[in-house]
């Protein structure tokens, strides 16, 4: 072998041996956290639908929580019933920049200042259905808001997924309000 060579697995063998390291110890300090972060990414509106199952549909962080998924087709299905609210938590000027036909701009993030307008409505116990959305993808204003509609009583609560970003790509002429 030359000398070249023979550096270079060494190298290799160290640097090997540094990740199995470090890998080992972030897993150990992770065992170690109250709420471990997860190994595989999973997206907040999931992550809280899978929570509150596990919780059997019950105390959830203070509040019952029962949500479910649904998708873009089940979304299209509901538009325009009475009987079911859809609400946008995204900012107020992304929602004035466009929103899913008849959603209700409510941003998480101003909840205690816009839900007093709405409470009425939404925690009346006549709708069959409040659907929060938000960007879609990563996004996490959806779950923050629906956790926030559950310790307020408000359901039953679905979340839709895809959010703004899916359902803007599958409806033509959804960027205009």
């Amino acid at each position: 072998m030359t000398e070249g060579r023979t550096r270079f697995l060494a190298d290799a063998a160290r640097l090997a041996a540094i990740t199995v390291a470090a890998f080992a110890i972030g897993a150990g300090i992770n065992l170690l956290r109250p709420k471990p972060l997860p190994l595989v990414y999973e997206p907040p509106a999931r992550r809280l639908a899978r929570e509150a199952a596990a919780a059997g549909g019950g105390e959830l962080k203070g509040a019952a929580l029962d949500v479910r998924m649904i998708s873009a087709a089940e979304l299209r299905g509901v538009l325009g019933r009475e009987d079911v609210a859809i609400l946008d938590s995204r900012p107020e000027v992304f929602h004035r920049l466009g929103h899913i036909p008849g959603a209700i701009s409510l941003p998480w993030d101003r909840f205690a200042a816009e839900y007093p307008a709405l409470r009425e409505r939404l925690a009346s116990g006549r709708l069959a259905a409040v659907i929060v959305y938000c960007s879609g993808g990563e996004c996490e204003d959806s779950a923050r808001l629906t956790r926030l509609l559950a310790a307020e009583g408000v359901g039953p609560l679905a979340i839709y997924e895809g959010g703004w970003e899916e359902w803007s790509a599958l409806e033509p002429g959804a960027a205009s309000p």
